[in-house]
């Protein structure tokens, strides 16, 4: 009898550990659990706004064992970053709008939607000498960021700052700023052949007196501010063309 239960005992114990075994198995099937990975693209980065003749690099957040499959239309050049399969760079060959596109390729072979990002590709700047006449509504000079006088507008030419504004009669100015009879005074910008990128930005306009007119290499007019204090802070927007 005693022979008869222990046999009993095993064939039960090895009945479980099968039943322990199949149930493992199943939920750790991997070929099962690959269809469960689901391609998405959450978050596709880079700047919008680029220059001519000039890269930036766009990445997305990464998932191993995954392909990034980009496009760039617009002529737009894409450059693979080595060792990285979530990040690119992109040549931009010519002005105008260019949008990059990226989806995910899973390991699984499942692929996401397709993301996509829209850049505005400013022209090279024209190159040679721009006017600025300057204005002051009171006489007193420029005041923009400063009761006493204030930052100029600053020029960022290929990442060199050039600044330029009126003088006051409060206080010295940080820059070399440009005497005048406290309502209108005259300067130039010069940017060099070859410049990629030239921003103006103005610092603001303190008490509503100032006004300014920019003027190309070409005798264009690329940025008239308007009546005095029309114009807000911020980046100006000028385009003239090489």
């Amino acid at each position: 009898m005693k022979n008869i239960l222990n046999k009993y005992f095993y064939l039960s114990l090895l009945f479980s550990l099968s039943l322990v075994f199949s149930s493992c198995t199943d939920d750790e099937n991997y070929g099962s659990d690959a269809q469960k990975v689901v391609p998405l693209i959450f978050n596709v980065s880079g700047p919008t706004l680029a220059f001519q003749s000039s890269s930036a690099t766009y990445s997305v957040g990464y998932r191993g064992g995954s392909e990034y499959i980009w496009t760039a239309d617009n002529g737009a050049e894409i450059q693979p970053v080595e060792g990285r399969k979530d990040m690119i760079n992109v040549f931009f060959n010519q002005s105008g709008n260019v949008t990059i596109t990226v989806y995910e390729k899973a390991f699984n072979g499942l692929t996401s939607a397709v993301k996509e990002i829209k850049v505005n590709v400013a022209c090279n700047p024209q190159a040679g000498v721009w006017k600025v006449e300057m204005s002051d509504d009171y006489g007193d000079g420029w005041q923009t960021d400063d009761p006493d006088g204030g930052s100029g507008i600053k020029v960022n030419i290929d990442g060199t700052i050039v600044e330029i504004g009126m003088c006051n009669p409060y206080i010295s100015s940080n820059f070399a700023c440009v005497e005048g009879d406290g309502y209108y005074a005259e300067t130039t910008v010069t940017i060099p052949v070859g410049t990629i990128s030239a921003s103006w930005n103005f610092p603001g306009d303190r008490y509503g007196e100032i006004s300014f007119k920019i003027y190309a290499p070409d005798g264009s007019l690329a940025f008239d501010s308007g009546a005095p204090g029309e114009t807000e802070k911020g980046q100006l927007p000028i385009v003239v063309c090489n």
